[in-house]
Formats: structure tokens, sequence, C-alpha cells
């Protein structure tokens, strides 16, 4: 569940910067969640 926090972060700044959810997950959201997974899977 650590995950969600800085997958929040991402949204939020990019919201703030404005940039469009489609930029920030321009390879995809399959993409984009793997690399999530990932990157925090080997912490937990």
């Amino acid at each position: 569940m650590s995950v969600l926090g800085p997958l929040l972060d991402l949204f939020e700044q990019g919201a703030a910067n404005g940039t469009t959810v489609r930029e920030i997950v321009a390879k995809g959201p399959v993409e984009l969640a793997e690399l999530f997974v990932r990157n925090y899977s080997e912490s937990q």
C-alpha cells in the first residue's frame, strides 16, 4: 500500500504543473503500474 502515496504525489504534482494525465501515463497505464510495482516491491 505504500506505493499509493508516491503515485498520488505524481498525479498531484502533475496537476499543479498543468501536466495532463495522458502526459503522465505516456507509455500507458500498464507500464506505469508495472514501473511502480517494480520500484516499490523491492523495498517492501
